[in-house]
């Protein structure tokens, strides 16, 4: 039963459930009210699993029992179970772009294989061959008029291609996608060293695009984070100090840098985004 679903048809919208929970239900839009009663996996020894649901439309409530795999008809239930089936393929993706395909007879695996995108597999035993042609790892509902979704033509030798926002396309030998690059939030990190047997501290702010130099060591933003919504993966460098002494000019070019330096922290606090304090001793 971990392979089926079932699911209560409402116009052109599917509620599916994966549970097989007696009382689970929806109300349809028509007013229609349908409850999963019992499931029975094995009615018979040989036969194929079923449903029994209640509908209820007005005062009026009746009881039927559904096949799988059978198209709704006049009920408005599906039972969808793959391993009742002759011959099943199932996808399973994390991540766009990437899916595990597996090949099932008769509710067993015969082989799977990771396809990315394009990808072409001709499965042993198997009388059909499989291509990925587009994974999503999330999607949303496209309505035919006002959509908030883009879509962009493409003249491709002289044919339009239109792709809608967050699809992919193949062409001849080619995969084209749509996908809109949502820019990272401006992140600012504020941090704080501490040296508790001296007495002092010292702040300073880590952006994308602005590195702090405490003493000898560099921090930097990582070129690659993701998680910097909730932690700073920072880059330290260490530069050994020089010996000599500044003294002269070179000394109020020093302490001038250094009052810029503030002021260009100060303004970086006051326009980037902080997400919390770090505190290192």
């Amino acid at each position: 039963i971990d392979s089926a679903r079932w699911g209560a048809v409402d116009g052109d919208v599917v509620h599916w459930f994966g549970a097989f929970l007696p009382g689970t239900g929806v109300e349809l839009e028509d007013g229609r009210i349908v409850t999963l009663v019992e499931y029975e996996e094995e009615p018979e020894e040989g036969d194929a699993p079923k449903l029994l649901v209640e509908i209820v439309e007005g005062d009026v409530a009746r009881r039927e029992w559904i096949e799988p795999n059978v198209p709704a008809g006049d009920e408005p239930v599906i039972f969808e179970y793959p391993a009742a089936l002759p011959a099943a393929i199932t996808f399973h993706t994390w991540r766009d772009g990437t899916a595990y395909a597996a090949v099932h007879r008769e509710g067993e695996l015969l082989e799977y294989q990771r396809l990315e995108t394009g990808e072409h597999w001709e499965p042993e035993d198997f009388d059909m061959a499989i291509r990925l042609d587009q994974a999503l790892s999330a999607a949303a509902p496209v309505q035919t008029e006002e959509s908030p979704f883009s879509e962009a033509v493409l003249d491709v030798d002289g044919a339009k291609l239109t792709i809608r926002e967050g699809q992919a396309e193949r062409w001849n030998d080619h995969v084209i996608a749509y996908n809109e690059q949502t820019p990272p939030p401006a992140m600012a990190y504020d941090l704080r060293f501490v040296w508790p047997e001296a007495g002092r501290d010292h702040t300073a702010t880590v952006t994308r695009d602005n590195a702090a130099q405490v003493g000898p060591w560099r921090l930097s933003k990582a070129a690659v984070d993701p998680l910097e919504l909730d932690t700073a993966l920072l880059q330290v460098e260490y530069h050994p100090p020089r010996q000599k002494a500044v003294t002269g000019f070179a000394a109020i070019l020093a302490a001038v840098a250094l009052l810029l330096g503030s002021g260009s922290w100060l303004a970086l606090r006051r326009r980037g985004k902080r997400v919390g304090t770090a505190e290192n001793s």
